[in-house]
């Protein structure tokens, strides 16, 4: 919650744990250690947006349609910035890094197909088109991947969208050994 500043965890005495070997016993005393590195720095992101929009009543004022058009963008998102192990710290700061735009359309209409005394029928629909795209990550180029159970499953990098499925290409399965001894060589197989 309080990612500005740095959280110390105490106790414990295992693998793992905040304890110390002291003395000539190397007895293990109960210890502390900052588990998390702090970012005094971090701030609220920026967001710049422009939007377009008309909207129009017809048939009586029984017909309701709107139309808009935006472009947002986002800059000094928080992401948490790579870390070397050897900090020993468990997670990441977060640091102001990125920029992300949104741009997109909304159309929506709405029928009024019955109005009496205390009983109204409508009917609503709309359609809305969002194109994400990261514009940087405040890394160079250097995509974040998002891992699950040890495979990356999401990505994002400059130029795609936010948490892009990565996943490899394949042409198929082999169903059989008949079928990979037809196969030949495979020189870029993995």
């Amino acid at each position: 919650d309080y990612q500005y500043t740095a959280s110390i965890v105490s106790g414990g005495f295992g693998l793992g744990g905040t304890g110390y070997p002291l003395g000539f016993g190397q007895t293990v005393q109960p210890g502390s250690i900052q588990r998390a590195l702090s970012n005094p720095d971090i701030r609220w992101q920026e967001n710049t947006q422009v939007n377009f929009g008309v909207d129009a009543n017809v048939l009586d004022e029984r017909l309701s349609l709107t139309a808009d058009y935006y472009i947002s963008e986002s800059d000094g998102l928080l992401v948490r910035a790579p870390i070397p192990p050897s900090l020993g710290a468990y997670s990441a700061p977060f640091v102001n890094a990125g920029s992300v735009r949104n741009k997109g359309l909304e159309l929506g209409a709405t029928f009024q197909a019955y109005d009496r005394d205390e009983f109204a029928l409508n009917a609503s629909a709309n359609i809305t088109t969002v194109d994400n795209e990261v514009l940087s990550l405040g890394n160079g180029t250097q995509p974040i991947f998002i891992d699950v159970e040890g495979f990356s499953v999401t990505r994002t990098a400059p130029g795609d969208p936010i948490g892009t499925f990565w996943v490899r290409d394949m042409i198929g399965i082999f169903q059989n050994q008949a079928e990979i001894d037809a196969h030949g060589v495979q020189p870029d197989a993995e």
